[in-house]
């Protein structure tokens, strides 16, 4: 038997390499089938162990037939790297090439010039625009040391804390320590449990409990704010509610100010003094009138650089009755804004006609930032300021449109037929929040005649509760800090797909189109190949 017919009979076993090859490869295929199954959690393997086996075994089988097959009949082999297929070949990985440094070129540039788009719906991997404010305010340089161990996963707050390196200008880095690894750092950072981060800006340091854009943003915020002011809300006229939440309570707003590192504080001036500490009175909806001692206890506070924030409602909604408003007359003769006797009926309102929306700001540190925001103030009065009262500086702050009026008639509400009468009632645009400031005593008001506005029910409708958050800050001389209130975190929920959409997706995308793609290119092997 010569050396030609050897070969002939030992390439007749060529073909079993080939179909060892077949076999692997669909048993490959059926192994994917099995992960994608098992990370469903659709199946679940007796054996750990057993996919990932039968996995290189597939991976295995399918190489060795390939060179079973090279071996048994190199002829065939050499027959088709010299013929047109080995042409085709040759163009295919000229191309390849050529697209693989392509893509290795853009990846280069992608990453010496970073840059993020967020496709989203809600941004959800872009900053708040509050953040991006905190961080443009920082006076100096912020360091984060994120204490993470290794059975705590870092990857969302690496990527978070990414971000607000990215968007800081260079005012921002971090680092992650492992505090198993380096229990000592953990100590003199004052750090305990895990996932926790450590700001540090000069001497100035807070600790963030955990890595959400939230809590960072407020440790930057008590960084720029860390003396903890006093905020007091008077209590013992009926006002709102900073303790108990519900609709008409204001612990949103106790959230937020403690949030910006304020201390909130509860006040009743007909049982105590007013504290030294008190850097801001805030009167939130009386429902009876202060009494003489407690006007003239405030005009002594606000003679020695006090700030008082006074949100009065319409008398029809209080149980003032016949009695005089001792504090809506001290307002008026001593600072020059006077709290008119009527409802504000807004025809252009959005929502109701009772909601009076701000539509125009005037230039305040307050209202500078607020910019197309509005506010709604459900059933408001009307202000009035006077030019005429020495050593006070007053600033109209919101506007309403012209279609606004006054309605002094309540009768008419209660019948839900206001009316405008030109003869009795003052037509818009109608004032809704006045502040004032006496540059010698450096006192500081700010009347706004509503308080709903700002209640739990209605503190996150659009600008409210900035509103309210920015009055406060203003009368406590952190003008710095307006319009720094912490973003709201958002609320997502995974709504998982049906079983049989899901096995549909895992069958197309582990079986349809591997399969798809092996089946085009065997066609076109076998159209080439009867082209010779």
């Amino acid at each position: 038997m010569n050396k030609n017919q050897k070969g002939s009979n030992v390439s007749r076993y060529a073909m079993i390499g080939l179909g060892l090859s077949v076999l692997s490869l669909l048993a490959l295929a059926g192994v994917l089938v099995m992960k994608g199954l098992e990370i469903a959690g659709l199946y679940t393997p007796t054996d750990l162990t057993l996919l990932t086996r039968a996995l290189w075994g597939s991976v295995a089988g399918f190489l060795v037939g390939l060179a079973a097959f090279a071996l048994l009949d190199p002829q065939r082999i050499q027959r088709f790297l010299t013929g047109r297929q080995a042409r085709y070949g040759s163009n295919a990985i000229v191309a390849s090439l050529a697209f693989f440094s392509i893509v290795v070129m853009a990846n280069v540039l992608a990453f010496q010039n970073p840059k993020e788009w967020d496709w989203t719906e809600d941004k959800q991997n872009t900053l708040a625009p509050e953040t991006i404010n905190a961080l443009n305010n920082l006076p100096a340089p912020v360091t984060a040391t994120a204490f993470f161990s290794q059975n705590y996963n870092s990857d969302s707050a690496r990527e978070l804390l990414e971000r607000f390196k990215v968007n800081s200008k260079g005012r921002f880095e971090y680092e992650f320590v492992n505090p198993d690894r380096n229990p000592l750092a953990a100590q003199e950072a004052g750090v305990t449990g895990d996932g926790k981060i450590l700001l540090r800006m000069g001497e100035h340091r807070e600790i963030v409990p955990t890595a959400s854009e939230t809590e960072i943003t407020d440790g930057f915020i008590r960084l720029l704010n860390p003396e903890k002011l006093a905020i007091y809300f008077l209590s013992g006229e009926g006002e709102r509610d900073t303790e108990q939440s519900g609709e008409t309570s204001y612990t949103r707003i106790r959230q937020a100010l403690e949030s910006k590192n304020y201390t909130v504080k509860i006040l009743n001036l007909e049982a105590q003094k007013i504290p030294e500490d008190a850097k801001v009175i805030v009167l939130a909806g009386p429902t009876v009138p202060l009494s003489t001692q407690a006007v003239q206890a405030l005009d002594a506070y606000l003679s020695s650089g006090g700030s008082l924030v006074a949100l009065e409602d319409p008398s029809a909604f209080t149980g003032f009755g016949g009695e005089d408003d001792t504090l809506a007359a001290y307002l008026s003769g001593t600072w020059g804004v006077t709290l008119n006797d009527d409802i504000v009926i807004d025809t252009q309102s959005p929502t109701s006609p009772y909601n009076a929306t701000a539509y125009r700001y005037n230039q305040h540190p307050i209202t500078e930032k607020m910019g197309g925001i509005g506010v709604a103030f459900p059933f408001a009065r009307s202000l009035s300021v006077s030019t005429d009262i020495q050593s006070v500086n007053i600033t109209s702050l919101i506007f309403t449109t012209e279609a606004a009026w006054g309605e002094t008639d309540f009768s008419s509400i209660e019948a839900n037929q206001p009316a405008f009468d030109p003869q009795a009632e003052q037509a818009g645009p109608i004032l809704l929040a006045a502040s004032a400031e006496n540059p010698i005593t450096t006192g500081r008001v700010v009347v706004i005649g509503n308080s709903t506005f700002a209640t739990d029910a209605n503190f996150d409708y659009t600008g409210n509760g900035d509103l309210l958050v920015n009055v406060i800050d203003w009368s406590a001389e952190k003008e710095e800090l307006i319009n720094l209130t912490s973003p709201d975190p958002i609320q997502r929920s995974f709504v998982a797909p049906s079983p049989l959409r899901r096995n549909l997706m895992l069958v197309g995308s582990i079986c349809l189109i591997p399969l798809a793609i092996i089946g085009f290119g065997v066609a076109t092997w076998l159209a080439r190949r009867r082209q010779g």
